[in-house]
């Protein structure tokens, strides 16, 4: 067995662990707040749908750069498109989640502290998971080749 794919498949399932602890520490902070405008329960349900946006999105961003770096060195130029593609699931799908607050479906369904709360929510879980996947791509090394002359 190739040892070179068996360290890319434990850096990609140690990141998802991280991003599932960082998720999870965020998620604990946000739905003990004392905020009297929303009841607990209603609390506890906007959290759990923010993080299964928020991280769905990072965990797929992740595994995306992640598979897509496996070919760096045969492609590069898949590497790129793969990094690129994952900044952009990163980034759209937690922007949706914000714009869909904005519009009247969102604005008639959900009273103002809830739509509130959610857009804190997103924006606070998307910046933790930003920084836990730049973190995590600063440390996970490179494959070294190698060259014989």
């Amino acid at each position: 067995m190739n040892p070179a794919p068996q360290q890319a498949r434990i850096s990609l399932w140690l990141g998802v662990l991280a991003f599932l602890a960082a998720q999870t520490l965020v998620a604990a902070g946000l739905v003990m707040q004392s905020d009297p405008s929303l009841e607990p329960g209603l609390r506890a349900k906007t959290v759990a749908a923010v993080s299964g946006i928020t991280l769905g999105s990072a965990v797929s961003a992740w595994i995306l750069t992640g598979l897509a770096g496996r070919e760096a060195v045969a492609r590069p130029a898949l590497a790129v498109a793969g990094g690129l593609a994952a900044s952009l699931l990163r980034l759209t799908v937690p922007l949706m989640a914000l714009a869909w607050l904005q519009f009247e479906d969102a604005v008639s369904k959900l009273p103002l502290p809830q739509r509130e709360f959610m857009a804190e929510t997103i924006v606070v879980s998307y910046l933790v998971l930003l920084f836990v996947d730049i973190l995590l791509n600063t440390l996970n090394r490179r494959p070294q080749h190698n060259r014989k002359n």
